[in-house]
């Protein structure tokens, strides 16, 4: 499973996959290949979510970001308000279903 989700087109089915090897619920070797990340070109390609997130999380280097993020005006703004669009740790309420708050499929509504 983890060899399919890191070669995944998908930035935030990756992003899920690397939450995943984070927590150490995956191996981590299966993404190695996003290592290609790394390079500033791809900031401005469909993945550049997965780039920016990447980067923003420190995830190829230890001490410091592999790109120089605040090296342009719109991924600065990003980095300077701290904005994160994906966090492992962040838990989620899941909203409870009223009874009955929902009309059936061919009904009036009541009228």
């Amino acid at each position: 499973m983890c060899k399919i989700i890191s070669q995944s087109d998908d930035s935030i089915v990756t992003l899920m996959g690397i939450g995943l090897s984070i927590l150490e619920l995956t191996e981590q070797k299966y993404y190695s290949e996003l290592r290609i990340y790394e390079n500033k070109s791809y900031l401005y390609e469909p993945q550049w979510l997965l780039c920016y997130q990447l980067n923003y999380m420190n995830y190829f280097t230890v001490n410091a970001r592999a790109l120089n993020l605040s090296a342009d005006k719109f991924y600065n703004y990003l980095e300077q308000n701290n904005v994160s669009f994906f966090d492992i740790n962040t838990t989620v309420s899941i909203p409870v279903r009223k009874r009955g708050a929902v009309f059936p499929l061919y009904s009036s509504g009541g009228y």
